[in-house]
């Protein structure tokens, strides 16, 4: 079934209530979470309870959201795939992700996230 009005009226007020400042996503695609930064070494460096935490959280947290209510069925996945760059999100954030997982010892954190980018890679 084609998306409808209604499904893009559901992006946009999703977009206006869960888009990332800019700080958070400037740090999220800055040099701070990739090659050595990220997975492990990123909690090295920064606390849980720093604002570099809170960015990569703000930033996660807005696909994680969209990924709700694409696996209830609640907005139509092609347009939600064409509209978040959830793959190329989670190529960055995902090793972040992943041992902050380990760190926290919740494996189903993100898990939506890395679900909704992994539909869209698979779809390519």
């Amino acid at each position: 079934m084609p998306a409808t009005k209604e499904d893009l009226s559901l992006i946009l007020q999703m977009e206006q209530t869960l888009r990332p400042g800019k700080a958070a996503k400037a740090f999220c695609w800055s040099s701070e979470v990739e090659g050595e930064n990220a997975g492990p070494k990123f909690w090295e460096k920064h606390a849980l309870d720093s604002e570099e935490r809170l960015y990569v959280n703000e930033y996660s947290t807005y696909f994680e959201q969209f990924s709700v209510a694409w696996e209830r069925g609640l907005i139509d996945e092609e347009l939600l795939l064409d509209w978040v760059p959830a793959e190329l999100a989670w190529q960055r954030l995902g090793p972040i992700l992943t041992a902050t997982r380990d760190l926290l010892g919740h494996q189903d954190l993100w898990s939506g996230f890395e679900a909704l980018a992994a539909r869209q890679a698979a779809l390519g």
